[in-house]
């Protein structure tokens, strides 16, 4: 991603991805979106089932990241959809400095 965008980013959204379908693609995605991040941006990751969580949750643990946030997405059940909604932000940057 960094060879398209010449500039970082404050915030970076990744929208319910599914590691389940290819762990080695999401782990890709998720370094490309950390490296587009500026020094304290956040990247937030929403997901719709507990195991997308803990996949994303799984790769972090390899990562010089953060995980600022977990929580679930109370809007998720006044939207009436069937599965639980979680949301992450990770940050890098000089909170590297805690790890």
């Amino acid at each position: 991603m960094t060879d398209y965008f010449h500039r970082k980013f404050d915030i970076i959204t990744l929208r319910h991805p599914n590691p389940a379908e290819s762990i080695q693609i999401w782990r890709k995605i998720l370094k490309s979106s950390l490296n587009c991040l500026e020094k304290d941006g956040v990247l937030i990751v929403t997901t719709y089932m507990l195991y997308e969580l803990n996949a994303i949750l799984r790769m972090c643990l390899f990562m010089p990241v953060k995980v600022s946030l977990v929580t679930h997405n109370i809007y998720s059940d006044e939207l009436g959809y069937l599965s639980d909604t979680y949301i992450l932000a990770i940050q890098i940057g000089r909170l590297m400095e805690d790890f």
